[in-house]
Order: C-alpha cells, then structure tokens, then sequence
C-alpha cells in the first residue's frame, strides 16, 4: 500500500499540536524608507474577487461566454474544484458564490520574457489584458451587462511564480538574473489594477514546489534540482515579500497581505498523515489523467492505486489534488475573515485515514451541495486547533517565515 511519509517537523512540535496553517504575513517591511504595516478587509466585507494566476488556481471561466461562473464548465488541475470554487462557496461572504472571477490559465507565467516549448504564451499582462475588458471597459448596461464592482469591497488575488521557476531551470537561466525585470513586469501590471479601481491586494508565495514528483524527478540533467528548485522558491518568497512592501508604499490607499502559501505546504508535508493523507511523496499515473465535471462524484478510486485519489496529496507530478485544495482554501476563509488570528489559524485536521479501521478500498462518503461539489467529512472527522496565548504560535510562525516579523496579535494599519 503507497505510504505517506512526514519530513522532519520542527523539533518539539507533535502531529497533533500543528505548527499553524495558512496565515496572511503581517507586513513590517523596514529598509529603503519603508517600515509599513497593512493589513486586508475582512471576508465579510469582501463581495468579489478576480484571481490571476496559473494552473493552481484555474477554474476555466471565460467572461466571452458571460460573467456566471457557474454556468460554465470547469477547467482544473485536481480532479475536481480547485480552491478558488471551494473559497467561493464559503459562507462568510455568500456574494462571492457567483463573484469569485479566476483569469488563471495553466502554464502562465509572471513575466512575458518566460517562453519554453509546451507552454502557452501567457502571462500575467495578458490576464490583466483580459480584465481590463471585460471587467473595466465593458458596458453595464443591458443584457451583457458586466458586473459592477467596488475596490474597496473587492479583493485581487495574484499568484504567479512556479511557471517562472520551472521554465528557468529548463531554460538552464539562472533565477537571480530574471528576478528584477520580473518584479518590474509585476509592479507595471499591479500598477495597472491599482488605477482601474483596484485597492485590496494579496500576493502569495510560490508553495514548497521543492517537494514535489516534478521537482524530484523531471530535471534528469540538473544536479540536485529539488535542492535547487527549494532555493529558487526560498529567494523568489524573499522576492514577494519585498515586492508586498512597494505596493504597499508606492501604491497609496492600498491594503495588501502576503498569503503564506509556502508556510502551508511545509506544515502539510511536515505531517501528511495528521489531516488525513497516505501518500505525500508521489502520484499514481492512473488518477493522473481524469477530469472533473461540475456535479460529477469525487469518490475516485482505481484499485492499481492502492487508495483513493481523495488520499493522496498530488493529482500528477505537479498538481495537488482536490482535497488539498479544499484546506487551502478553509484556511484562507478563515484567516481573511478574522485578521486579528492570523498567527493562530490552524488547518482544519482530519483524523489519519491510515490509523484507523477501514479497508484501502473505503473512503468518506462526498456530500453535493450544486453546482458545486463540497467535500465534508462527519463532524467526528474534523478536528480544529487549541489556541495559545503564551507567544507558540507567534515564534513559530517567525520561525517558518523568516525576515517577516509582526506583531503577534496580528494587528495592522492601513496604507494612507
């Protein structure tokens, strides 16, 4: 049976104590004549959403074919919803049900200059391209109307990066020489958002790609490349944090937040098997190729793979599966809706499938809830996080994250 098998937690931290989950980085950026704080709306003031990014976060809406998402068919990398869908069905906000508008494409890259053979000529410029007609210029008045939004109640999610990695290292181009003119690219599309209207912001951090079967097994003619990929994702993080600062200082009246998407992978690799997964280094080839369709089961399980897809972390060798995604986002639900807990947000946890009594060919029964597909465990299944108040969570998180230190009440101001 495909084993799971946890990298080396932090010394003294148990599967059960949980480092923390998801968390929004406090900005306090010092140097250069920064020294800003910000610090997102809450969820609940929040009532749409434009996602720009690449495969992580695709979810195959095209505004040519109307501004319902849910009317049109689903494009993911999981085998099911990817976290925008699941964010979207949250019940802090439920405007964002049908507001949640993903512009993220497969294989999209921060910066146009990053071409390679497979992969589309797609970028971060193109998908503002792409908003700024359909969100901007377009009518609002009749039967193609377009949404109308408010920058102070809309929140701009932007998550580029891996492409930008993956494509270098093939491209055998070194990363410190393209992180510059890169950052430019993203600060003039950034810039661009900012004088449509757009004024809340949240940057992530690339994931700890480093892990992973592509990184582990699809750079045959670089040496150690995971170790390499692990410090290309390090200095591209440092990279986004210092980015966050600028916007933050340059772009007067926006609110930004930094979303720790590398703190949440390291502490799902840390412990696999404590939010219920049985294999987390690799992927079975017969999962690999399925589709989801909207309204179509999650309960895959193909008896050469030992497991349901449900347990496993990765959909193929880059791709999370769907239940990855549904922690991150329930994580990210619950972070930008009490920013004040930033640092004591906890992943919800499942208990571990492969300590318990069931057969390899038993898993959770999926509930629906149309049009889309929520995954729910019984509520004996989930289990949340003690919070402290003694300074744990606030040193591990500084720990996890390095140079970003804030406040550990999570408290912040806003960028006037």
């Amino acid at each position: 049976m495909p084993r799971s098998r946890g990298r080396g937690a932090l010394p003294g931290v148990s599967p059960l104590s949980l480092i923390f989950a998801l968390h929004l980085l406090v900005l306090l950026l010092s140097g250069k004549g920064w020294g800003v704080q910000a610090v997102l709306a809450p969820l609940n003031d929040i009532d749409t959403v434009f996602v720009f990014g690449d495969s992580y976060s695709e979810t195959g809406f095209d505004p040519s074919k109307g501004f319902d998402p849910l009317a049109q068919p689903a494009k993911t990398t999981s085998a099911g919803p990817s976290w925008p869908m699941y964010f979207a069905n949250n019940t802090i906000s439920p405007a964002l049900f049908n507001r949640t508008f993903s512009f993220a494409r497969g294989g999209a890259t921060t910066s146009p200059d990053r071409v390679y053979p497979t992969y589309p000529n797609i970028s971060t410029g193109s998908q503002v391209d792409s908003w700024e007609g359909w969100f901007v210029n377009a009518t609002t008045e009749g039967k193609k109307a377009r949404p109308v939004w408010d920058g102070r109640k809309t929140l701009f999610v932007v998550s580029f990066g891996l492409n930008d990695l993956v494509i270098a290292m093939r491209s055998k181009t070194p990363l410190p020489t393209i992180l510059e003119p890169t950052f430019a690219e993203l600060m003039n599309q950034t810039s661009r958002l900012y004088k449509s209207g757009a004024r809340q912001f949240l940057f992530q951090l690339i994931p700890a790609f480093q892990h992973s079967p592509e990184a582990q097994h699809s750079f045959p003619d670089v040496n150690n490349a995971a170790a390499l990929v692990g410090t290309n994702v390090k200095l591209w993080n440092e990279r986004v944090k210092v980015f966050a600062g600028q916007v933050a200082s340059t772009l007067k009246g926006s609110e930004v937040g930094v979303w720790d998407a590398y703190g949440f992978w390291e502490e799902l690799l840390a412990h696999p098997q404590a939010y219920g997964f049985r294999n987390s280094t690799d992927y079975c080839p017969s999962y690999a190729p399925l589709k989801w369709k909207r309204g179509q089961s999650l309960d895959y399980y193909k008896k050469d793979c030992g497991i349901p897809l449900r347990d496993y972390i990765w959909m193929d060798r880059a791709h999370p599966t769907f239940t990855v995604h549904k922690l991150i986002a329930d994580s990210l639900v619950k972070v930008l809706s009490q920013p004040g807990a930033s640092a004591t947000t906890s992943l919800h946890c499942r208990n571990s499938i492969a300590a318990s009594s069931h057969s390899d060919t038993t898993h959770l029964v999926t509930h629906h809830r149309a049009p889309v597909p929520i995954h729910r465990q019984p509520s004996g299944m989930i289990r949340q996080l003690v919070r402290r108040k003694d300074g744990f969570w606030a040193a591990l998180r500084d720990q996890a994250v390095g140079s970003v230190v804030g406040p550990a009440t999570g408290v912040a101001v806003k960028v006037d």
